[in-house]
């Protein structure tokens, strides 16, 4: 029987588009009902404001809209069945290009070349999000011509691959931070911009990491990816604080770090990993407030110390 909640969602799914939490996906009825209570409030606030959201979804499922990530999606077309292969091949030799690019940016760094090094970082960036569109080319190929099988498989190497690129992009955005705490006057602005790029890069291939982790069917691995990323955002959100940025920045990092974190709890309820989960959700809100989750954590948190006793029995 359907919920209040989920009927009355079903007939307001009209009004502001743009906002759409996929509520539906999520493992429970209860995290529905909270994901269909935040979305309601948020498209009535996108409805008030010409049909343009304000807002971001907090728990979510996997196609929500918006979300306060890095990493965008472009469209796709499918490759012919016999080019499939040899562009599978051309992305797994990318990263060693890739990790290239990476040493280049940090000689120049260490060479006082900032102007190139963001530029370079630029570049790169682009060169990723080009990658992970290579990789949605490939495997929806894969699975237009009824080779799941090799989709799924692609997706796991991808991961591993992005997973170990991210990384060490988060090790060398901490050492940029690092400098910009000892650096001089002259050196210090041109640190934070860099050491900002940097990790902003390393949030977007965990991001990038965790979804093709998903489409690997690894839920586990996906959500420690997606904790990752939500660590990275909150190094962000500390080093903004650090260094008097806007309001407005603060805020779209808090909520980043909060929506990485409701990501990676999806991940662990599709891993039955209950207490992982709530762990996730709790985190979640720890960083950015919300007065609806406060009883779902409640509740959620007496099941899981009741199933434990349980255990103990």
């Amino acid at each position: 029987m359907l919920s209040i909640a989920v009927l009355s969602h079903a007939q307001s799914s009209s009004v502001c588009p743009a906002v759409n939490c996929d509520c539906g996906s999520l493992q429970n009825q209860a995290w529905q009902e909270l994901c269909i209570t935040h979305e309601t409030k948020i498209k009535k606030k996108c409805a008030a404001n010409s049909n343009t959201p304000i807002d971001f979804c907090s728990v979510h499922g996997p196609s929500a809209k918006p979300l306060p990530f890095t990493l965008k999606y472009t469209d796709i077309q499918m490759l012919p069945q016999e080019s499939i292969k040899a562009s599978d091949q051309l992305i797994m030799e990318s990263y060693s290009q890739i990790d290239a690019d990476l040493k280049h940016i940090k000689s120049r760094v260490d060479n006082l070349y900032f102007k190139e090094s963001i530029a370079l970082i630029k570049a790169l960036e682009g060169k990723i999000e080009g990658l992970f569109s290579s990789q949605r080319q490939v495997t929806a190929s894969w699975a237009a011509n009824d080779s799941d099988g090799k989709a799924v498989g692609a997706w796991r190497r991808y991961a591993e691959k992005t997973e170990k690129l991210a990384e060490a992009e988060y090790a060398f955005g901490k050492a940029l931070w690092e400098q910009y705490q000892k650096a001089d006057s002259n050196l210090k602005k041109a640190y934070r911009v860099v050491g900002f790029k940097v990790l902003r890069m390393a949030g977007e291939s965990y991001e990038m990491a965790g979804l093709s982790y998903s489409g690997g069917e690894k839920n586990k691995s996906a959500a420690e990816a997606w904790i990752s990323g939500a660590e990275v955002a909150k190094s962000i959100l500390e080093a903004k604080k650090e260094s008097d940025a806007n309001a407005s920045h603060v805020d779209f990092y808090q909520y980043q770090a909060a929506s990485r974190l409701h990501r990676a709890g999806y991940h662990w309820a599709l891993a039955n990993k209950e207490k992982d989960a709530l762990e996730a959700l709790t985190a979640a809100q720890e960083i950015a407030p919300e007065a609806e989750l406060e009883a779902l954590i409640a509740s959620e948190t007496a099941k899981t110390e009741g199933d434990l006793f349980q255990l103990l029995q």
